[in-house]
């Protein structure tokens, strides 16, 4: 179950991705547009609107595939790859360069989007971890882990039980294996 905050931190990411996802295509709208009143090129103006057309297509495609994979199934690779890639992407330092002011703001939003899909991410982390909590194959690990005979089989059997498993499936077996451990120290020192 996810707390308010949890749900807001969702909520923040949808409406920060919508904006971010269809704004170059307003954008684009607005200049054909000023394009149209500006030129008597008519080929040049119905390029712009095909341009502006099939930029749409794109936005709606990208869109709904980090929706599909971000939001509604709680992935996280997909958000793992934003963060890491907007950073490397050029893009984020050269947008807009010759009007500054909208190179600045488009760069503070990048910012804000890219805080958005880090927290998404940790929301997502969770839900998944918790999913994976209510499996068998969570049950079976933990069964595994309770019956470990000393330390190295301890340590064998909580890396073996998430290994097929995400890293960060550990967080939902890292409590049962400090626990087993601690009564193996104390067992071995009795």
């Amino acid at each position: 179950m996810l707390t308010p905050n949890e749900e807001k931190i969702r909520k923040r990411w949808l409406i920060t991705t919508i904006i971010l996802a269809f704004s170059p295509f307003f954008l684009l709208s607005i200049h054909c547009v000023l394009y149209a009143f500006i030129s008597a090129n008519y080929q040049g103006i119905a390029n712009c609107f095909i341009l502006t057309f099939l930029r749409l297509i794109w936005d709606l495609i990208a869109f709904w595939v980090l929706w599909h994979c971000a939001y509604k199934k709680h992935g996280t690779a997909w958000l793992t790859f934003i963060i890491c890639g907007t950073w490397l992407s050029s893009d984020i330092f050269f947008s807009f360069k010759s009007i500054k002011i909208i190179g600045i703001l488009v760069f503070l939003f990048k910012i804000w989007w890219i805080y958005q899909c880090y927290q998404l991410r940790k929301v997502n982390i969770k839900i998944q971890v918790n999913a994976f909590a209510a499996t068998d194959d969570y049950k079976k690990a933990v069964s595994s882990i309770r019956s470990a005979t000393d330390i190295d089989d301890l340590t064998f059997r909580f890396h073996e039980a998430f290994r097929e498993q995400p890293r960060h499936f550990s967080k939902a077996l890292r409590p049962h294996y400090e626990e087993m451990k601690k009564q193996l120290i104390d067992h071995g020192n009795s």
